[in-house]
């Protein structure tokens, strides 16, 4: 493998990259809500000592987008961005920056209906795109040391 070879596949990382103050595989040190058994019920716990968290909005390719943290024995393993925007072309202004922001990492996504997804050496990064009245987005990163975890 060139040197060249090896330069771009160790940027293929998505643990590195902040989302807010935060980013993954590492402690989450804050103080949020946890998610309420309403949430928990539309999206369960999947892991042993999994814990979920809604935490302060964060500022994404200048965009507010709120904030979902799951974390297991305290570890951040899943950043949820998601947000819900009014206007169809602020809407499509925030995918193509968050594209462009990951395209620019991790190479081109993978696409499927409202979905386009990353893949990293280190995890994944899936964007939805929901269109109803407003337009939602959902990010997610996920470490691929979810795969290590004790399922429920």
């Amino acid at each position: 493998m060139s040197l060249f070879a090896k330069k771009a596949r160790q940027a293929a990382t998505i643990s590195d990259v902040y989302i807010g103050s935060d980013r993954l595989n590492t402690k989450w040190l804050h103080s949020a809500c946890e998610f309420s058994p309403e949430e928990y019920a539309m999206m369960p716990k999947l892991f042993v000592s999994e814990v979920s968290y809604n935490a302060l909005g964060i500022v994404f390719v200048d965009h507010l987008w709120n904030l979902a943290v799951g974390t297991v024995n305290g570890v951040i393993y899943k950043l949820a961005p998601y947000t819900v925007i009014s206007n169809k072309s602020d809407a499509m202004r925030v995918v193509s920056d968050t594209v462009s922001f990951w395209t620019t990492r991790l190479g081109p996504p993978q696409s499927q209906s409202n979905m386009l997804m990353w893949q990293a050496d280190d995890g994944n990064v899936i964007l939805q795109i929901f269109e109803l009245e407003e337009i939602a987005l959902n990010l997610f990163l996920t470490s691929s040391a979810a795969r290590q975890f004790k399922r429920l």
